[in-house]
């Protein structure tokens, strides 16, 4: 999947104008949906004092809220324990920032923040455990790191790859 900035940048104005047409009760419903799955609501993290080892990092479990609900607990690591130096953390901040300036753009101020943009600086999730109704409902876990360098052909624009217009929205892919 290859998208550049300015074309994701158009998909979310495109979005954005979709949405000042919506009747606003039809935008009420998609604002409400959106804050059972965190969108519209402060994301916030805070250590709940255990520590773990997940995949050879020693991390420390933070509890995740999504308003006043705790929706998962999040093992961080300290991203210098994995190598990722400053400059490749800047990086990843970046995209994150940019991830929820899209998400906002797109949802017209609808999506405030997400659990990943909130991630506390120069933390790295290990093992996200996600809850449902104070259930364990999902567990992911780092399995390893991989430092190799990353095959720049893997980014090339596909042979063939054209723009093609969305008739119903207006805009390129």
């Amino acid at each position: 999947l290859f998208v550049s900035r300015a074309r994701a940048q158009a998909f979310a104005s495109g979005c954005s104008a979709m949405l000042a047409n919506v009747p606003p009760q039809m935008r009420e419903m998609m604002k409400q949906r959106m804050a059972t799955h965190g969108g519209g609501l402060s994301v916030s993290y805070a250590p709940s004092g255990q520590t773990a080892t997940v995949a050879g990092y020693a991390c420390t479990i933070y509890r995740v809220r999504v308003g006043s609900e705790h929706t998962s607990d999040a093992c961080l690591a300290d991203l210098s324990a994995a190598g990722i130096d400053a400059a490749d953390q800047a990086t990843v901040r970046k995209v994150f920032d940019d991830l929820r300036a899209m998400a906002q753009a797109a949802t017209a101020g609808m999506v405030s923040s997400s659990a990943i943009s909130q991630l506390p600086a120069g933390k790295f999730p290990v093992q996200m455990t996600r809850y449902n109704d104070g259930k364990v409902a999902e567990v992911s876990q780092i399995k390893s790191v991989n430092r190799a360098a990353v095959n720049r052909a893997d980014f090339e624009i596909p042979a063939g790859y054209t723009e093609q217009e969305m008739p119903a929205m207006g805009m390129h892919h």
